[in-house]
Formats: structure tokens, sequence, C-alpha cells
């Protein structure tokens, strides 16, 4: 028995675990897809971020419709809705935002948690 215990643990010994691989590029300042990178950042942030009225679970069938939409211009020196930003100027395109904000009710996703792990 004291044989079979050895024999794991050498086997168990040579068991190695690779770490995982890192996906992606990590962008920078000076890197082609900054703008765009700041851009999508300062997007989500704006969305998932934005104060709105209490949401039903309830959803009407016009909530899904692609047409729902915001649209919200980011200009570099802020406006009475967006902070002043490193980017060019650039307008955001919020699509379904009842559905997505009910989804993340639905699922008890927090907020700060959801931008955190996009936004970083």
């Amino acid at each position: 028995n004291n044989r079979e215990s050895n024999n794991n643990r050498s086997s168990l010994g040579a068991l190695r675990i690779q770490p995982a691989k890192k996906q992606g590029q990590t962008i920078s300042k000076g890197h082609k897809n900054y703008d765009l990178m700041l851009n999508l950042q300062l997007g989500i942030r704006h969305s998932v971020g934005r104060p709105a009225p209490a949401t039903s679970l309830d959803l009407k069938a016009s909530a899904f419709d692609p047409k729902e939409k915001l649209w919200t211009k980011f200009p570099s020196e802020g406006s009475k809705y967006t902070p002043p930003h490193q980017s060019v100027e650039f307008k955001w395109k919020d699509y379904c935002p009842v559905v997505f904000r009910t989804l993340r009710k639905l699922f008890s996703v927090d907020a700060a948690d959801y931008m955190l792990s996009i936004c970083g």
C-alpha cells in the first residue's frame, strides 16, 4: 500500500499546470487602436453607470426594437452628461438600454463589478 501512495505521489509530482495564456493585446497610448479602446470604455461606463428609473422585469416588446437606442456625443472637453477625456470627439450609440439594464438586474449583476470586468 505504501508503494501505491509513492507511485501516486511521483505521478502527481510530474503533473505540471501551464499558466493560462493571456488573450489579446495590451493597448497603451500611441497604439493605433488606443482612441477606439478609450471610446469603448467611456461609452460602456456611461451606459452602465447612467442613472435610470427603476426597471421592471416585465419588458414590453418595443424595448427589444433595434430602433430603441440612445445617442450620446462625447466631446473631448466633456459636456453636461459626459466627462472630459483624452480621446477624439465621438458619438456613442446605446442599443436597447432598458433590455440590458433589466438583464443585469435579473441576473443580479452589480453595475460597478460589470464595468470593472469589462473596462478594468
